[in-house]
């Protein structure tokens, strides 16, 4: 492991200014960041197209949940071997537009008078595979567009954005929902996979050499030298089974969050745009401080502290109630901490996972790791709809958030909470 120990220290060096003057950076960020913003805005406008223009019930809210997911179970070893193989800024162009197209055909469908909820079933589908595909290409080109000793800066710029868009994109929605209705909202989600398509449109089409460059190779020894070096690394092991436990319950939760919303705790579309506004700009203080908070405190701390924060806001979403305000602050309370925790861990475990992983290899380590991530997640939201529709949202709400506990508790271990951000990373 010593070359990657030697990666890993790089990651963190502050060597070579900031990335704010890094012209190829800059693009990428600008394009990710107006992507970002679209995705925040359909995040919300989406279910709530579900739930309140079809009226769908609680199952079929889990099984839309589920169609958005299932890509990763069908698709996720496949998509990082095509990270090692395929041209990754032209992949990722063409992922956009796919996108660009499916969102655009619901406020589309809807202004017809033609929509149903396959059609989102099957948006749904086809952008969940398309995002997948393009997270891996994006993970995988970007230690190739940057510096290695830059990744942690450009993951916590990138995760900042992220939060932002998360402040900003609640507004969005519903300002354009005022005006034109829930469907039309998915329009902004749309332009924004297009410019996020110019933006890679200029950059240069450098990546790091392919490991089937000059061979061909079938597809199963890569998807199986990609889960080998996910296990025989103890960091990346124990982080991406935590990463699955805490994202399968997660995501049991996030089936029948919208539902329980506006029919559990009856808040209006306009005090939940001001929820997610809120714990958004929190979200984007943390972001901002993430690989700050990680020289000082070591990275291993970083990712553990993110994790459980995360937990906490399963918590706080299952004890939510009361009055409209005080069940208002509930849900603030809970997407605060999952604003705050989540770009502590993805920034601390994706810088470390993009420097550990090999060169050549970087594509399938991060599909591997993905896949064994999200694996379970579709089968959650189904999960999550049926357990709401049979014993109530409120239980499927306490069985996330207990199932989230357990997951952020396999990250304490000796091996992960003492990686540092000094010279010896605590290795």
């Amino acid at each position: 492991m010593t070359a990657q120990h030697s990666a890993i220290r790089r990651m963190w060096s502050r060597d070579g200014g900031s990335l704010w003057r890094h012209r190829d950076f800059l693009i990428f960020w600008s394009g990710e960041s107006a992507s970002m913003l679209g995705s925040a805005v359909s995040y919300i406008a989406f279910p709530l197209v579900a739930a309140a223009v079809l009226h769908a019930t609680a199952v079929q809210m889990g099984i839309l949940a589920m169609t958005g997911q299932l890509p990763a179970l069908c698709f996720g070893f496949a998509v990082g071997v095509a990270a090692d193989r395929l041209p990754l800024r032209a992949t990722m162009i063409v992922a956009d537009l796919g996108r660009c197209l499916l969102m655009g055909w619901i406020p589309v469908a809807a202004a017809l008078g033609v929509l149903a909820l396959w059609q989102l079933f099957a948006v749904s589908f086809g952008a969940g595979a398309l995002t997948l595909l393009f997270g891996n290409c994006y993970q995988a080109y970007l230690p190739g567009l940057i510096a290695t000793g830059r990744l942690a800066e450009g993951n916590a710029k990138l995760a900042a954005s992220q939060s932002a868009a998360e402040t900003g994109g609640p507004g969005v929605a519903g300002a354009i929902a005022a005006v034109g209705g829930v469907p039309s909202a998915l329009i902004a989600d749309a332009l924004s996979y297009l410019v996020s398509a110019l933006a890679l449109g200029v950059l240069p089409g450098r990546s790091p050499r392919r490991a089937g460059d000059g061979e061909r190779r079938r597809i199963w020894p890569d998807i199986k030298a990609g889960i080998q070096l996910v296990w025989q690394d103890p960091v990346l092991r124990w982080a991406t089974a935590s990463t699955a436990v805490v994202a399968t319950f997660c995501q049991l939760q996030t089936a029948v969050y919208f539902l329980f919303m506006t029919s559990g705790l009856h808040l209006r579309v306009s005090l939940i745009g001001l929820v997610f506004t809120v714990a958004g700009a929190i979200g984007f203080v943390s972001a901002t401080l993430a690989d700050r908070i990680a020289v000082r405190a070591g990275i291993g701390r970083l990712i553990v502290a993110g994790q459980l924060i995360e937990a906490l806001g399963g918590i706080l979403l299952a004890l939510a109630g009361g009055s409209h305000w005080a069940a208002a602050a509930f849900i603030v309370a809970s997407e605060t901490s999952y604003s705050v925790g989540a770009p502590l861990f993805v920034v601390g475990f994706t810088s470390v996972r993009q420097a550990r992983a090999p060169e050549r290899d970087r594509g399938k380590v991060i599909g591997a790791s993905r896949f064994l991530s999200a694996a379970l997640m579709p089968v959650a939201s189904l999960l999550g709809g049926v357990l709401g529709s049979v014993a109530g949202l409120r239980t499927a709400l306490a069985v996330g958030a207990a199932g989230m506990v357990i997951g952020a508790c396999m990250l304490w271990r000796r091996d992960i909470l003492g990686l540092s951000a000094g010279p010896d990373l605590g290795l």
